[in-house]
This record gives C-alpha cells, sequence and structure tokens, in this order.
C-alpha cells in the first residue's frame, strides 16, 4: 500500500500556483536538493524533511510529483501532497 506524504517546497517567489496543481520533482546530484517544476518551469527546492522523511524521499528515485495542497504565496511557500 502507498502512503502520502506531504512536502514543503520554498518557492524563489511569489508564485500563485493553484491547488491541484502537478508538480514533478527531480533530484539535483551536484547540490544535492530536489528541484520543483510545474509545465518545464524551475520555481523552488523541497525543504530539507526530518530524517525519517529523508528516507522515504530517496526511496522514490530522482524524479517524481505530486499535487499542490495548500499555496501561501507571501512566505513563498507550498505544500506537496506526493504518495510515497
Amino acid at each position: 500500500m502507498r502512503r502520502a506524504m506531504k512536502l514543503q517546497v520554498l518557492m524563489a517567489g511569489t508564485y500563485q500556483i493553484p491547488k491541484g496543481k502537478k508538480v514533478e520533482f527531480e533530484y539535483d546530484n551536484e547540490y544535492g536538493l530536489y528541484l520543483a517544476s510545474s509545465e518545464g518551469k524551475t520555481f523552488g527546492l523541497v525543504k530539507p524533511p526530518e530524517r525519517g522523511k529523508r528516507r522515504r524521499l530517496r526511496g522514490l528515485g530522482n524524479t517524481f510529483s505530486g499535487s499542490v495542497i495548500e499555496s501561501i504565496p507571501k512566505e513563498r511557500k507550498l505544500i506537496v501532497k506526493i504518495r510515497s
């Protein structure tokens, strides 16, 4: 059974990204971070998760996707739900 996990994305700007929008994640080997993009445009990175989530995140591989469940443009944050 797959479990859901929430990830916090730190955005590079105050983007209006609607709930339900698909977000793709790709691991950048050079920096050791997951980059977030939508419709081919990179806009942020995944806030480093706690230790338990970090292991689950690595288990997903170098690319995966999720859906926006909350957008906070003033704080430049997104909450994205993924299936892990």
